[in-house]
């Protein structure tokens, strides 16, 4: 199974999330199981940008993930971070 979700600004928008520069993720699963994350970023003029993570899940227990992005130029960065409960900084990988 596969989740897609595809963030951008609408025309309407000041600042939208794009230039926010990052959201969290929770997982919350209802079976457990290897989970593969992907970050990928792309855009006119922009070389293609991706970070992965793999991470096993439990039923029940919940993890939280910091998605965070970066334009400067014609370059683009992401980063998937896990979580920690303690402040909810991103933790290193």
């Amino acid at each position: 199974m596969e989740h897609y979700f595809k963030i951008c600004n609408d025309a309407m928008t000041a600042v939208g999330l794009i230039d926010q520069g990052g959201c969290e993720l929770r997982l919350d699963p209802v079976v457990g199981g290897k989970v593969r994350l992907a970050l990928l970023a792309s855009g006119v003029r922009l070389s293609e940008c991706r970070d992965t993570t793999s991470v096993w899940v439990t039923p029940g227990v919940p993890s939280r993930w910091w998605l965070s992005w970066k334009v400067t130029g014609d370059k683009c960065f992401v980063k998937i971070s896990r979580m920690v409960a303690k402040g909810l900084a991103p933790s290193p990988r």
